[in-house]
């Protein structure tokens, strides 16, 4: 009977270290197995990432009676981290509107968790709501006046961002270059851009004021933006103002407004939603500040004055926003000239437009 006691616990106590043994390593394993994931994602989020638009249109215009397709943007980029509080950026479009130009490549250091910022490269300078939309994120065809002409401004330099962590609060100054939209001129400057930008969002209501002061010739222009936009359910409206004054009468102060609205129609299918939309912008005749090589103030190169005009464009888009982005929007334009004698680009007419955008 002793011996048959002394067996049983002998083989209880090796049946119970085998089992302990057994279960330390699979402890042992998960554990390395959780650490691996771990640093496997910790170095996964510095890895690079990339992005691209493409955005293919046809467009025929009725009152010359004639049409073309064109390629207006191939833009592709390529951004992330370096660490938790430095990133980067840097986009090229290969067609923009017939041109190859690098659209953004920057560098931003965030810190006090991540409340300030500094951004320092070429990017585009923080005015006007609508000017700050990308390609990808254009309500219609077309960008609108104050947009295209008076508030797109790209310039090399740096930028100081403040956005408080409980306050829904965006805060930006910046000095720039006076190349505009050029980044590797290489020249020197007597005077520099300077601007800044504040935005406040109150659940869907959100506002915006920036100003913008530049020299790009014998003639200072000073520039203020005012804009509001509101997002309720499925609806949306949006309205802009940009003032623009040359000092010493230089030309006379340019305006230009836009509003546009739309409306989204849900889609549970193949589409995700479509947009009804409609907007209206207007602009006086705008300078671009530069004078006639040789000339003194005053004397304008007429090449360098858009005449005045109002716009009405309607349309409509579908989209397809699920794993990759895909719009397709069709948008008419009519244009209503200030000055009817005025010399008017066969670009600015009254014009048809389908475009297909395609994000990934």
């Amino acid at each position: 009977m002793k011996r048959l006691i002394i067996a049983l616990l002998t083989v209880s106590m090796w049946g119970t270290s085998s089992l302990f043994a057994t279960t330390t390593d699979k402890v042992t394993e998960d554990s390395v197995a959780v650490i691996a994931q771990d640093e496997i994602k910790s170095w996964q989020k510095y890895l690079p990432k990339f992005k691209g638009t493409i955005r293919a249109r046809y467009e025929y215009s009725p009152e010359i009676g004639k049409s073309r397709f064109q390629l207006r943007n191939a833009r592709v980029g390529i951004f992330g981290n370096v660490t938790d509080n430095i990133s980067y950026k840097a986009e090229i479009d290969f067609c923009d509107a017939g041109t190859i130009l690098v659209a953004d490549a920057y560098a931003k250091m965030s810190f006090i968790d991540h409340q300030y910022a500094i951004t320092a490269g070429f990017q585009r300078l923080p005015i006007s709501m609508d000017a700050n939309r990308g390609p990808a994120n254009y309500h219609f065809g077309n960008r609108s006046f104050v947009c295209k002409y008076v508030g797109n401004v790209r310039d090399v330099g740096v930028k100081l961002g403040y956005h408080p962590s409980k306050l829904p609060l965006n805060i930006e100054a910046g000095v720039f270059n006076g190349s505009e939209n050029e980044y590797t001129s290489g020249k020197w400057f007597n005077t520099m851009i300077y601007v800044a930008r504040a935005n406040y969002t109150y659940y869907g209501l959100k506002a915006e004021v920036s100003a913008l002061s530049q020299k790009p010739d014998q003639v200072r222009m000073n520039s203020f933006d005012f804009a509001l936009s509101w997002n309720y359910r499925n609806f949306y409206l949006e309205a802009e103002y940009m003032n623009k004054h040359y000092t010493n009468d230089a030309f006379k102060t340019v305006h230009t407004y836009n509003i546009q609205t739309h409306y989204r129609i849900p889609f549970s299918k193949v589409l995700t939603h479509m947009l009804v939309q409609a907007r209206w912008d207007s602009m006086t005749d705008y300078w671009n500040g530069r004078l006639v090589e040789g000339t003194e103030p005053g004397v304008f190169n007429h090449k360098n004055i858009i005449p005045g005009r109002d716009r009405l464009t309607v349309g409509v888009t579908f989209a397809h926003l699920k794993k990759f982005g895909a719009q397709f929007r069709i948008n008419y334009e009519k244009y209503f000239y200030h000055d009817k004698t005025a010399a008017i680009s066969d670009n600015d007419r009254d014009k048809i437009l389908g475009e297909l955008i395609v994000t990934f």
